[in-house]
């Protein structure tokens, strides 16, 4: 009967049973990746059956209040939910929106309830319910989400729903209010200078390109704890206590930024966060565009046993953009268009490693003695190319300095795929072994500095 039932389910599945050894498990995979093993000798029979319409129970918030000793009332949400014809029954969670905007499918929905402790089955529609006992406390001025899952009459984990509400913000105490002003900007830099309110225990500040801060908090607010775009400012920003001038640098020239700022009064509530728009000014001019080349010395550095060639692209006064890469003398030979071809590439302007503004003056990780081309073309303000740049060079077989290996902890190469990469052709820009370091005042995923010896630090 076992090997019988077994033959079944591997015509249903379409799976060839003929194996040596009879299998005594059905495996059972969902759209997650997670494994259901049945013993096979534990099961009595297979069904399929039909449910019409969608599962699910929708959600209607219609009120909010936060817990406020002043005023006795406590963190409760106000909603109605009903459901489906074909729901059965439910289970309901509340998150930050941050954690709930994550739960993208019916599937990770599902996942999630599996793993939290929601675990309360409710079979009935409810029209003006209390909820009310989290195993949190709401944060005032801040995102939630109310989730459900629907299950059918089989106990079928079907269709989600998702309703966002915002709790209401504490009374602050006294008028706290940050006023920032834009004093002077440049095609790198934005200064600021803030005046508050004696009511203002302290504030902070934080520069985004426009659009990004939402980005950020979506992608870094469930795991980073930030229940909104304030906490992540706080956490992020420059912090200040009294009236002040702060200046953003190695900001992009010709591009929106927003500077966000929030206060908070003498118990540490938050009030509103304000946005400053900004723009940086263009650069370059209308003339030829163009960026000269020079190569430098090459160093060896024992420690890691890399060979590195420095390489300087310098923009003239008409550039307001450039993109430079140093490439194989083979792939130049074999391919006369690719250099042009590569470097105005549209998918890569507006990297924060691809677009050059100033000066580049870089080591490479190359291998030696052989042949390559540095190349670089710019924009000027107008946005038109000028010339195609290119410069031959041969790596010499010997390095020009040696870096011993007690003296090459902070500057050297790290290793990475660059000679794997090499085989393609193109050199690729690799990170450095130098200390990691965060712009104060901006998102620490959007700026590069360098070292005073050209080599890269990413601003994390």
């Amino acid at each position: 009967m076992k090997k019988f039932f077994l033959l079944i389910v591997c015509a249903l599945m379409g799976i060839s049973s003929y194996a040596q050894q009879e299998p005594n498990r059905l495996i059972v995979r969902d759209n997650m990746g997670q494994a259901h093993p049945f013993h096979v000798n534990r099961i009595d029979s297979i069904a399929f059956a039909t449910v019409e319409g969608t599962v699910a129970a929708d959600i209607t918030v219609e009120d909010v209040t936060i817990k406020d000793e002043a005023k006795g009332t406590k963190d409760m949400v106000k909603l109605a939910i009903t459901r489906t014809p074909a729901c059965t029954a439910f289970q309901i969670m509340c998150v930050k929106k941050a954690n709930a905007d994550r739960i993208t499918t019916d599937e990770y929905a599902e996942y999630t309830f599996k793993y939290s402790d929601s675990k309360t089955m409710y079979y009935q529609d409810f029209t003006a319910a209390e909820m009310t006992g989290f195993d949190f406390a709401f944060t005032p001025n801040t995102d939630y989400t109310i989730v459900t899952l629907g299950y059918d009459q089989y106990g079928t984990a079907c269709e989600m729903r998702k309703a966002d509400f915002h709790t209401p913000n504490i009374a602050l105490v006294g008028t706290p209010v940050v006023k920032g002003e834009v004093t002077d900007l440049t095609t790198s830099t934005i200064e600021v200078k803030f005046t508050k309110t004696a009511d203002v225990k302290g504030f902070a500040a934080c520069c985004f390109k426009e659009g990004e801060a939402q980005q950020q908090l979506e992608m870094f607010g469930a795991w980073m704890g930030f229940t909104s775009i304030g906490d992540m400012v706080k956490a992020w920003g420059f912090q200040g206590v009294s009236d002040t001038t702060f200046v953003w640098t190695d900001m992009t020239p010709g591009t929106k930024y927003e500077v966000y700022t929030v206060c908070w009064d003498i118990n540490g509530t938050m009030a509103d966060v304000e946005i400053i728009p900004v723009t940086t000014k263009q650069r370059g001019g209308e003339g030829v565009a163009e960026v000269s080349i020079t190569i430098g010395g090459s160093k060896y550095y024992e420690e890691l046993d890399a060979f590195t060639q420095r390489v300087i692209f310098t923009p003239n006064e008409n550039v307001s953009v450039y993109h430079a890469c140093i490439v194989t003398d083979s792939l130049c030979q074999a391919d006369p268009t690719f250099v042009e071809t590569y470097l105005k590439d549209p998918k890569m302007e507006g990297s924060y490693e691809w677009d050059l503004y100033d000066v580049d003056d870089y080591e490479w990780e190359l291998n030696p003695n052989a042949k390559f081309v540095a190349a670089a073309v710019a924009k000027n303000v107008n946005g038109e190319w000028g010339p195609v740049v290119t410069k031959a060079f041969t790596t010499p077989e010997v390095a020009d300095e040696i870096v011993p290996a007690s003296d090459a902890s902070l500057y050297a190469p790290a290793k990475a795929s660059t000679k794997m990469d090499l085989k393609r052709g193109i050199a690729p820009r690799i990170k450095k072994n130098a200390p990691a370091i965060q712009t104060p005042g901006c998102s620490p995923y959007i700026h590069v500095k360098r070292a005073k010896k050209g080599l890269e630090l990413i601003a994390r």
